[in-house]
């Protein structure tokens, strides 16, 4: 079993989350790596869950969702008023945003994501994350024409590193502290944020040599989530 290494991060002022609120993400994250554990164990599966598309990560980030609390629920695609009602319903103007998590009655969010490769064949002077910042924007913007004053958006960023055909053999553990360390000197990342980073990579404790005959291999995925809470302009 792999476990979510998360590290949260304040540097928005305007977004304060409570302790309820990192509880319930927290063991949503958590939950999230064991679905996805399980889709390794299972016998027919013939890839790495997380390296699909988006579609199938935000799917393994819901399912974590329902076990995250008692009466935690969590739909994918969910409808809703893209003027900004926030709605159970269809209206006039209607959107779909990528995942509507509820904890509670008053804890529930409007998620976009984003989903992208990022090769670790790249020179050193080169973030490996340096996408980052920009698709949170995106998806903060994108999540916020769904919501009503007052509502919470959570922009979610999947990032998936890979190894092209030909790359030597690599211990994950010091791919993962190498992660730890190009994010914390290019913190630029998360400027303006307030969120989480998840990290999940299934192969920490072995040696990895990448599948013979050229395939690519996917050693695990890092996902960033930002927080807003959305002002009333009136």
């Amino acid at each position: 079993m792999a476990d979510v290494r998360i590290t949260w991060h304040h540097e928005d002022d305007s977004v304060n989350l409570e302790r309820s609120q990192k509880t319930y993400w927290t063991r949503l994250l958590r939950a999230w790596g064991e679905r996805m554990d399980a889709y390794i164990a299972h016998p027919i599966a013939d890839a790495e869950p997380y390296a699909y598309n988006e579609r199938a990560s935000v799917g393994f980030l819901a399912a974590g969702a329902w076990l995250a609390a008692k009466n935690a629920v969590a739909i994918e695609e969910f409808v809703v008023d893209k003027s900004g009602g926030g709605g159970r319903h269809k209206a006039a103007s209607t959107g779909r945003c990528d995942l509507w998590v509820s904890f509670d009655e008053q804890h529930s969010y409007i998620c976009e994501a984003k989903y992208d490769w990022c090769s670790l064949r790249r020179s050193k002077s080169q973030s490996l994350f340096s996408g980052v910042s920009t698709w949170l924007d995106e998806a903060s913007d994108q999540a916020k024409t769904y919501a009503e004053a007052e509502d919470w958006t959570v922009a979610l960023v999947f990032m998936v590193p890979y190894f092209a055909p030909g790359k030597s053999t690599l211990r994950v553990p010091r791919m993962t502290d190498d992660l730890e360390r190009i994010l914390g000197k290019d913190h630029a990342n998360w400027a303006g944020h307030t969120g989480f980073r998840a990290d999940y990579y299934p192969v920490q404790d072995r040696e990895i040599v990448p599948p013979a005959g050229g395939g690519t291999w996917y050693p695990g995925t890092s996902l960033f989530g930002a927080f807003r809470i959305v002002e009333d302009d009136t």
